[in-house]
C-alpha cells in the first residue's frame, strides 16, 4: 500500500495493484485561496490511475484537474480512466471523457 498526499483533500492511493486518485485538485488558485505548496504529485503521474473518487464540493470536484487527468491517461494508455462518483454527481463529470 502507498499513499501520497497531493494537497488539501487530494490523495494518490496505491492498493492491491490499483492506483486511485481521491479528490484530485491541482489548481494553483481556487477563487481567493492560493495553493501554498506544490502538489505532492504531478498530473502527468496520474495516467496509471484506474479510478477516481470524490464528492461535489468546488474544492474537491475540480473539473479542470479531472479533464487534464483524462487527457493524460488517454494520451499515454490509449483509453480514458474510469471514475467513481455518487449518482448525484454523475452529471457534473459525464462530459469530461471518462470511461462509462
Amino acid at each position: 500500500m502507498g499513499l501520497t498526499f497531493i494537497g488539501h483533500a487530494s490523495f494518490f492511493v496505491q492498493i492491491g495493484g490499483q492506483n486511485v486518485v481521491i479528490d484530485p485538485n491541482f489548481a494553483r488558485w481556487l477563487f481567493v485561496l492560493k495553493r501554498l505548496r506544490r502538489p505532492g504529485l504531478e498530473i502527468r503521474d496520474c495516467h496509471r490511475s484506474s479510478g477516481f473518487s470524490h464528492h461535489a464540493h468546488f474544492d474537491h470536484l475540480h473539473r479542470p484537474s479531472l479533464r487534464a487527468i483524462v487527457r493524460q491517461t488517454a494520451k499515454r494508455r490509449g483509453v480514458p480512466p474510469s471514475i467513481v462518483v455518487h449518482i448525484t454527481c454523475f452529471d457534473l463529470v459525464s462530459d469530461l471523457g471518462f470511461e462509462t
